[in-house]
């Protein structure tokens, strides 16, 4: 399992179809989250359920990091 070793980023305050598509076929192992995806702790914590609850987002549970 390869993907588990993977973390990613994506651009924007909203994950797009893209990284949810990669967190449910690669089994990414984490998303870290940078300035340019908060906008709030409200926004970064509806984002973060939202990533979380992609279909086989268990391995990410513990590892969305934020960076600035």
């Amino acid at each position: 399992m390869a993907g588990q070793l993977m973390m990613v980023g994506f651009n924007g305050i909203e994950p797009d179809y893209y990284i949810s598509r990669m967190i449910n076929l690669r089994n990414i192992g984490g998303v870290i989250l940078f300035g340019r995806n908060i906008e709030s702790p409200v926004q970064v914590a509806q984002m973060n359920n939202q990533l979380q609850s992609n279909k086989d987002a268990s391995a990410i549970r513990q590892k969305i990091e934020l960076l600035e």
